[in-house]
């Protein structure tokens, strides 16, 4: 679990979970990082592309897997009815099942981060 981090620009506390809702890839807040203008890019993984792209043009803003036009929310429909990940990717091949694991694996880091501050709280 990784601590909040200072940023840079006002002196505020920032999450890893900000930081990637923020439209910045790459480096922690404050270092080397770039804007993306109306696309903003989710749980980015190295040296890949970003796993999760959200871009108005595509499926009206909904976060789907980058590339794709496969919204992430039918991973989750998927996973909820009992499928498996094969079924998933067996329905969805433009989705790899490397950015579907980086996808849960990331998800998962996030709700045990957030779990974590909660029971600190």
């Amino acid at each position: 679990m990784s601590l909040p981090t200072l940023n840079p620009t006002n002196g505020n506390l920032k999450s890893d979970r900000d930081h990637l809702l923020s439209g910045h890839v790459g480096s922690p807040p404050g270092l080397n990082r770039r804007k993306l203008g109306k696309r903003r890019h989710l749980c980015e993984i190295r040296p890949m592309k970003p796993v999760v792209s959200i871009d108005p043009e595509i499926m009206g803003g909904t976060p789907c897997f980058a590339g794709t036009r496969v919204p992430v929310q039918t991973l989750l429909d998927y996973i909820e009815a009992g499928d498996s990940i094969d079924e998933f990717l067996d329905g969805f091949p433009s989705v790899s099942r490397e950015r579907v694991v980086a996808y849960l694996e990331e998800s998962k880091r996030l709700i045990l981060e957030q779990a974590a501050h909660a029971c600190a709280a």
